[in-house]
């Protein structure tokens, strides 16, 4: 018997092969759940357990895969490996599209949510802690896409498939110290495939991420570094880090960013009063925001008003 085990779903009923579906998905990756998105589902899995490591080969019809947060166990990594058809990936900030080749990497401690057409993927369910010291801002990277073009993703792509041919020939546990190499060798080759992402595209990519995060949370006076570091699950160094790299501070940039929706809303609306806008962009002090976008603009917000209409 090969130490990869196989599952198939066995009815004509897409109903019912979706129940058993559900339970070889949670028995295989704790806090998965599907949902077809037609009558007609059918599924396949190869699941391969290591002491640390689970892999998972699924093919499957079009569904919504869900990955709900498990904030109260270890944190785990889910390395994704596009194969046959699409995927769109929702996690933390990020919504991306995988193609084939594509890689990506969600945490257990946040929801993901993953709406594929008729696919293959492979999943690698390890432990953060074997990955963190081997990958810089491993939680920035958590819901970015790794292009399938890269030569290290396909290199890693070519030894994941290599490694599940070897190990559905193998007819015996192949024991505890090649399981050990073969998983650090795993989470180096992982460390590689995301190297070519460069410091620079880093940059970009979290600078992206932190306008789009901040202009959602506009409307909470208490928006800072802290918060960012605790919805991104980043650390402050990498926050402010983000950005310096803009050439500016997170109390500048979210402050310049209440100004201008301020700005735009006194522009577009006669209704509400002067002091409501400046609660509803975060200011919790009409005074020091008279103050603010007299400095930023030149005039009072009324006189801006007056001069928009």
């Amino acid at each position: 018997m090969s130490i990869v085990q196989h599952f198939s779903t066995p009815f004509k009923s897409g109903r019912t092969n979706i129940q058993v579906w559900n339970d070889i998905a949670t028995s295989s990756s704790p806090g998965l759940s599907i949902d077809m998105a037609s009558t007609d589902f059918r599924g396949e899995l190869y699941s391969w357990h290591l002491p640390s490591v689970t892999m998972l080969w699924a093919s499957a019809a079009e569904s919504v895969v869900h990955r709900h947060e498990r904030k109260s166990f270890e944190e785990r990594i889910l390395l994704h490996i596009q194969g046959r058809g699409y995927c769109r990936q929702s996690h933390r900030q990020h919504v991306i599209d995988l193609k084939p080749g594509d890689l990506s990497l969600c945490s257990s401690h946040d929801l993901a949510v993953l709406e594929t057409n008729a696919h293959d993927m492979i999943v690698v369910d390890l432990p953060r802690a074997l990955l963190e010291s081997k990958m810089e801002n491993l939680g920035a990277l958590c819901g970015a896409r790794m292009p399938g073009s890269s030569r290290s993703v396909v290199a890693f792509r070519q030894f994941m498939v290599a490694s599940w041919k070897e190990a559905m020939t193998m007819r015996i546990d192949p024991g505890a110290q090649w399981c050990a190499h073969f998983e650090n060798a795993l989470a180096e080759l992982v460390a590689l495939a995301f190297s070519s992402i460069t410091h620079e595209a880093q940059a970009v990519e979290l600078g992206s991420v932190l306008m789009q995060t901040v202009d959602a949370q506009l409307h909470d006076p208490d928006l800072g570094v802290d918060t960012l570091a605790f919805q991104l699950g980043l650390s402050r160094r990498t926050i402010q880090m983000g950005f310096a790299k803009m050439n500016t501070t997170a109390t500048a940039f979210i402050r310049a960013r209440r100004l201008s929706r301020s700005a735009d809303l006194l522009a577009q609306t006669s209704e509400a009063t002067v002091t409501a806008i400046a609660f509803e962009c975060g200011f919790n002090d009409a005074a020091y925001f008279t103050r603010c976008f007299t400095r930023h603009y030149g005039v009072p917000p009324t006189a801006w008003r007056q001069a928009a209409r």
